[in-house]
């Protein structure tokens, strides 16, 4: 998975970039947490303690850009249903 221009040059990476990243790429689906870590671990090549990543879907939930639905247990993220009018 590319890095952003940003993070090449701050040399740290920001996850919310690469959440989005996986989030949009199927808008009709939800992924959980450890999901998303997996899956930006395998891309990046690099491991995150699960609590980085959770930081990074709060604070995309907090910007509106993501929604959360405990299902069984499991936390769910998925991309925030923008609506045409």
């Amino acid at each position: 998975m590319p890095i952003s221009r940003n993070e090449f040059e701050s040399g740290e990476l920001d996850l919310t970039v690469h959440i989005m990243l996986i989030l949009e790429l199927d808008p009709e689906s939800a992924w959980s947490a450890a999901e998303l870590q997996e899956d930006i671990e395998v891309k990046l090549g690099s491991d995150f303690e699960q609590q980085v990543v959770l930081y990074a879907l709060a604070a995309l939930q907090t910007a509106g850009k993501i929604e959360h639905e405990e299902i069984w247990g499991v936390d769910y993220y998925c991309v925030t249903r923008v609506m045409d009018f």
